[in-house]
């Protein structure tokens, strides 16, 4: 894969780590009946998310999913993770997933320039503070990786484990081959939307590519949440989805198709993460948090990334692991499961069933 700027492989290939999303149609069920909820967060974000409550509460760590992107999306699928995070409750992990703002189940935001890196890090911080204001264990999968970095950095004191899987870059601007100075449309979607769309379409989002570099809010309101995800939903599914596993067969029926993708909060977060000047990496050097990182044998994203991770993180371990793409919870679904279990049932203070 080229490695033209790499938030390509952010804004197409690593967003949909969490497939299977919420259509708009979901997002207007009843939450009581589907096992979702809403968080009304103090940032403003209307978030949807999964509480698998830990058998002792008392004694419980909360432990947080982050799924990837950005624009990604991981509460539709929620019952096909439900049983693992039944196991970790057991374990005396009080489990949340979420959908970040802008995506899946969760709110879109009215200005989509409010799509930031900073914005998604103090949404989870306003989570934290939500479920019990305690220290808590993050779990993030590539963007989510690259989440999971900037909130240490902001917040270190915060997380008492982390989790890393096949990791997008913890400072994307690094690895970014050419910095725009305003968001722009992936050049393969728009060479997507030529083939399979036709000239119409094509047209209509060489127009968005243009408002964007003048004026986003004019591009919003050109083209809204509904039109831009609906587009980004059959792309990925057309050309993304068979890169993230490296042996085709692990695509379940619910992984043939993602639906739910945030077009806006992928657009915008993207390009604000390889534009952003602050350095992350500088001050998680100091932090003692013990960090996994997990990065599959033929994971699309270069070695590079992961291997800055382990220099970045004092505490740090990175298993490699075979016959794995991006996607290692479908590759290797025993291996994902009991390296992550492994490393995180040793937090102090949580008792252990025998």
């Amino acid at each position: 894969m080229s490695m033209r700027p790499i938030m390509s492989g952010l804004v197409s290939l690593a967003m949909v780590l969490a497939v299977g999303c919420g259509s708009p149609e979901d997002r207007a069920r009843p939450r009581d009946e589907t096992g979702i909820h809403l968080w009304d967060l103090t940032t403003g974000s209307h978030i949807a998310y999964a509480h698998v409550p830990a058998a002792d509460s008392s004694s419980s760590v909360p432990l947080v999913f982050l799924h990837g992107g950005p624009g990604a999306c991981q509460l539709a699928d929620v019952d096909s993770v439900r049983p693992w995070c039944e196991r970790l409750a057991k374990r005396g992990f009080d489990v949340f997933l979420y959908d970040q703002v802008g995506s899946g189940l969760s709110e879109r935001l009215s200005d989509p320039r409010d799509y930031t890196v900073l914005r998604h890090v103090e949404d989870l911080e306003a989570v934290r503070r939500t479920i019990g204001d305690k220290p808590f264990i993050l779990v993030g999968e590539s963007w989510g990786a690259t989440l999971a970095a900037n909130y240490m950095a902001a917040y270190p004191d915060n997380v008492v484990k982390a989790v890393m899987v096949s990791p997008g870059p913890i400072d994307p601007g690094e690895w970014t081959a050419k910095r725009t100075s305003a968001p722009m449309i992936d050049p393969e979607l728009l060479t997507w939307v030529q083939r399979w769309r036709g000239p119409a379409s094509l047209q209509r989002f060489v127009q968005l590519d243009l408002l964007l570099k003048t004026d986003v809010s004019a591009a919003y309101e050109f083209m809204g949440d509904s039109e831009l995800d609906s587009v980004m939903d059959q792309y990925l599914t057309a050309t993304v989805l068979p890169h993230l596993v490296h042996d085709p067969k692990r695509f379940a029926g619910s992984y043939a198709t993602s639906k739910g993708v945030g077009g806006w909060s992928m657009v915008m977060t993207s390009w604000d993460a390889t534009s952003k000047k602050e350095a992350v990496r500088a001050p998680l050097a100091s932090l003692k948090t013990p960090v996994l990182i997990l990065r599959g044998e033929f994971d699309f994203l270069p070695a590079g990334i992961a291997d800055q991770y382990t220099s970045t993180f004092s505490r740090s371990t990175l298993l490699r692991v075979p016959a794995a793409g991006q996607l290692i919870r479908l590759d290797q679904p025993e291996e994902y499961h009991r390296a992550i279990e492994a490393f995180l049932v040793d937090v102090k203070g949580v008792q252990h069933p025998r």
